[in-house]
């Protein structure tokens, strides 16, 4: 699909994925984000669509929605990329992330204005940097998608 193929579709996934990933204090307490730091909320994890700005803080998430048509316009399917970054020379705060991120995301089902999405794991793992004392874990998702405005428009013709 491209992308601006139903850019409202992509905006409300985006959104439900961000929602999910700044309101947990759990999370946020795990990366050890001070209050009043994180996305303008008292208590939230540092979240980045896509990059995160050059200098930024450790530690962080960065997720990115690639999508996918499944023969009509009213589901698909798509995968999510989300990773994590730390400054560290050891990898345990990432395993915790790691573990609060598969409950909050695992088999998740949201619903938003524009459909149903729902998310399940596939794969993960340390991810090998060149610079010294980052650790990095990226972890890829399975998103499927059902556009319940289109299935109303074709179930009503």
């Amino acid at each position: 699909m491209s992308s601006d193929k139903h850019p409202d579709l992509q905006a409300a996934i985006r959104q439900a994925i961000w929602d999910v990933l700044v309101e947990d204090e759990t999370l946020a307490e795990i990366m050890g984000v001070p209050p009043g730091e994180g996305q303008g909320k008292p208590l939230a994890p540092r979240v980045h669509h896509v990059m995160a700005p050059r200098q930024h803080r450790f530690p962080y998430l960065v997720y990115r929605v690639r999508m996918r048509s499944e023969g009509g316009p009213e589901v698909g399917s798509g995968t999510l990329y989300l990773d994590a970054w730390d400054h560290s020379m050891r990898f345990e705060l990432l395993s915790q992330v790691r573990g609060r991120l598969m409950t909050l995301l695992d088999e998740r089902v949201f619903h938003t204005d524009e459909g149903r999405l729902a998310l399940w794991w596939m794969d993960d793992g340390p991810q090998p940097e060149e610079e010294e004392e980052i650790q990095h874990w990226t972890s890829v998702w399975d998103l499927r998608y059902t556009r319940l405005k289109e299935v109303s428009r074709i179930l009503g013709r």
